[in-house]
């Protein structure tokens, strides 16, 4: 037997007796059937053409069995149906059926069907037996029924659980197995062909088996006793069932037990409404049951009903958010929109303006949703004592004031001391309003996100934001959060702040919570020193401003890290000298330094000149008359000073390419003007300096138009004017 039952809105089963079958479907259920997959189709497959399909109001999900059956098959070791299969449902050589890729699929499935509502039937069984089969359907089941969980729109039909067992042989995977299926749906669908083909009831006596549809089940069965579910039926014909295909519910005739049934599913949704029987949709208090769990089943109601106006404000009294659904016509009663907003204020939106307008329904509504005064309209919103009255309960309705109370000092105030983050909605200076800020993070910290970037910098509201809400450190201007006091004072009044503001200082949070707790801890020198040496230079930055200039804990701090030169204050020159031997970089976080302690550590780390804070004319003096090619990162006004360039060049005469303008003419007129005689150059010392004769060459003076070249002698000065 196969069962068509009524209980779903789309075919999915196809069944073994091959296709086609939606006409004969369509006959038997006498409405239209539309089939959105083929046989052997797997998850990917239905996936694939779910993403095709048309938006619906609601749909139907069963799929799965295939994906079950190739991993049987690869169980079995039938390479054969696995190819097939593959082939299919155009899945990849190296692609390996389980569980786990089933779920993967499953959730694209859900994620592409384009249904307000969908219900995912759990697989039925694929033999007849608790075999292995049986076992693998259940765990598919298992993981179906969590992944509806994940998904708001879906429901779980127990559709497989419904079918009773039976004893008989398991379902056989292997491959003289597979190949019988396969060549006996073939010759059904070339029977089915044939101009005086069997029918599907043919077909299924010649196995022995009853075919039953849907008009069979839920309308009169001859002389049959009536039967009120697919499960009676199961039950009745259980040795006989062997498919079963669904399609929408309708209620069964005999109403008391089709109210019975009904009755806990709209207590659940009332969409299922929809699909009852019209006897159960005049039913007066069921239908209320219905409107009571969605307001929208009211739509589903008979008419008789949804135009009786004690009904309707009957069920405005259940369910306000029915209003939207109504008539139109009710939308402008004042006795069914005030039943609405009694139940839910938020109804209030799906009355007329003019009853929008009215300060007794207003009233009703803002008792028990003071949201509900955002639509509120006309003068209303305008009185002043009304809506201070209403920020009192809500300030967010701020937002929907107009401009002008936006821009009062009074209401503004009244809205961010109900709900802090109201300060966004307010208008014009008030925004930049000091006072107001304080009273907005003082409702709630994380208002402090949504003040001007100005006031995050102001160190009393980040202090009483991070006092109220700790979560509002993130929001604290970036400077402030890098002040070690703020970060103390924070600490002080919030404790749990300390792990992310120990972070911000990059020192240990411990230490920060020591200094917090014992205000003069900073301030001793002995302790501070000790901190330093058992948790390391970075509690440098913790030290008071009176001791920060400490050549004791300079030493401790600089013998850990060049790094905590930053945090020094006067720092000896010998405590610079030691952090440059670590790393040269240490010198860019030295302050103002006086140029003759700059000229000390050129003389002793020339190449500090590097960095722009060193490239003034006493460190380079020093630095040159180590290494005269250091002139290079000299500015260009240096390499225009003649003693900087004689410097350089004394120590290395071919520091002289780097020199530029008076510097050059003047180092010539002094060589001009020497007393010594000029000798012939050697060969071979010619040759050393051989380098500088192209520099030299076509080189114009910005003073003397002469040109003008050298050769090195032994003193390597310039020698021969050409």
């Amino acid at each position: 037997m196969e069962i068509v039952a009524e209980s779903l809105p789309c075919i999915v089963w196809q069944g073994i007796y091959g296709a086609p079958w939606v006409d004969e479907l369509q006959r038997r259920l006498r409405r239209e059937c539309v089939n959105f997959r083929r046989n052997a189709w797997t998850c990917k497959s239905v996936q694939r053409r779910a993403a095709q399909a048309p938006i619906l109001d609601e749909a139907v999900v069963l799929a799965g069995t295939n994906d079950a059956m190739m991993e049987l098959a690869a169980r079995a070791g039938n390479t054969g149906m696995l190819s097939v299969y593959r082939g299919l449902n155009q899945l990849p050589a190296e692609y390996v059926p389980s569980i786990e890729s089933f779920a993967t699929s499953f959730k694209e499935l859900l994620s592409s069907v384009r249904a307000e509502k969908v219900a995912v039937l759990s697989l039925p069984p694929l033999g007849e037996s608790d075999g292995r089969a049986a076992e693998l359907l259940s765990l598919y089941n298992q993981e179906i029924c969590r992944l509806v969980e994940e998904d708001e729109r879906a429901i779980y039909v127990p559709f497989g659980e419904a079918l009773e067992k039976r004893s008989g042989e398991d379902f056989d995977a292997s491959s003289p197995a597979f190949s019988q299926t396969i060549a006996q749906m073939f010759a059904h669908t070339a029977l089915r062909r044939l101009p005086f083909g069997p029918s599907f009831d043919t077909l299924g006596s010649f196995y022995g088996r009853e075919v039953a549809s849907a008009f069979d089940i839920w309308g009169p069965w001859g002389q049959r006793q009536r039967l009120p579910n697919v499960t009676a039926l199961l039950r009745q014909y259980g040795d006989q069932v062997s498919r079963v295909t669904c399609y929408p519910v309708r209620m069964a005739a005999h109403q008391k037990r089709a109210r019975a049934a009904t009755t806990p599913a709209l207590r659940r949704s009332g969409w299922a409404l929809r699909f009852a029987s019209e006897r159960l949709k005049k039913d007066r208090s069921l239908v209320l049951e219905a409107i009571q769990s969605e307001g929208v089943a009211i739509r589903f109601a008979a008419e008789e009903l949804r135009q009786n106006h004690s009904f309707v404000c009957e069920a405005m009294s259940r369910n306000g958010d029915a209003l939207r659904y109504v008539d139109d016509e009710f939308h402008s009663d004042p006795k069914v929109v005030r039943s609405a907003v009694r139940q839910n204020g938020m109804a209030l939106r799906f009355a007329v303006p003019e009853l929008r307008a009215d300060l007794n329904i207003v009233t009703e509504a803002t008792k028990n949703t003071p949201k509900a005064f955002a639509f509120a309209c006309g003068p209303l919103k305008w009185d002043r004592a009304l809506v201070l009255e209403m920020l009192q309960l809500d300030g967010s309705l701020l937002q929907h004031l107009p401009q002008e109370l936006r821009c009062d000092r009074d209401v503004v105030t009244t809205a961010v001391q109900q709900h802090g983050r109201a300060i966004l909605w307010a208008s014009g200076s008030l925004k930049q309003d000091v006072s107001v800020a304080v009273e907005a993070v003082k409702q709630d910290g994380t208002a402090l996100q949504v003040v001007s970037e100005v006031l995050k910098s102001f160190r009393n509201i980040a202090l009483e934001a991070v006092r109220q809400n700790s979560d509002a450190w993130q929001f604290v201007d970036k400077h402030l959060r890098g002040d070690v006091d703020f970060a103390i004072a924070v600490v002080q009044n919030n404790p749990e702040v300390a792990e992310v503001a120990a972070e911000e200082l990059e020192v240990p949070v411990k230490c920060l919570v020591a200094v917090a707790d014992q205000a003069d801890l900073r301030f001793d020198k002995e302790a501070m020193l000790k901190m330093i040496r058992e948790s390391g230079w970075q509690c440098m930055r913790l030290v008071g401003s009176t001791i920060r200039q400490e050549p004791e804990l300079h030493t401790e701090a600089v013998a850990q890290s060049w790094k905590s030169l930053k945090w020094m204050q006067e720092p000896k020159v010998t405590v610079i000298l030691s952090a440059c031997r670590q790393d040269l970089s240490a010198v860019e976080l030295l302050g103002n330094v006086e140029d003759g302690i700059k000229a000390v550590i050129a003389m002793n780390h020339p190449e500090v000149v590097q960095f722009p804070s060193f490239a003034t004319k006493l460190p380079m003096l020093s630095a040159v008359r180590k290494n005269g090619l250091l002139l290079q990162f000299a500015s260009a006004q240096l390499r225009e000073d003649f003693e900087v360039v004689d410097a350089a060049v004394k120590q290395n005469p071919e520091a002289l390419r780097f020199a530029r303008g008076a510097a050059v003419a003047k180092l010539k007129v002094q060589q001009e003007a020497s007393t010594a005689p000029p000798m012939l150059v050697a060969p071979a010392a010619a040759t050393q300096q051989a380098h500088l004769l192209p520099w030299m060459a076509g080189r114009q003076d910005a003073s003397s138009s002469i040109e003008w070249c050298c050769c090195a002698g032994e003193d390597e000065r310039p020698l021969q004017q050409l």
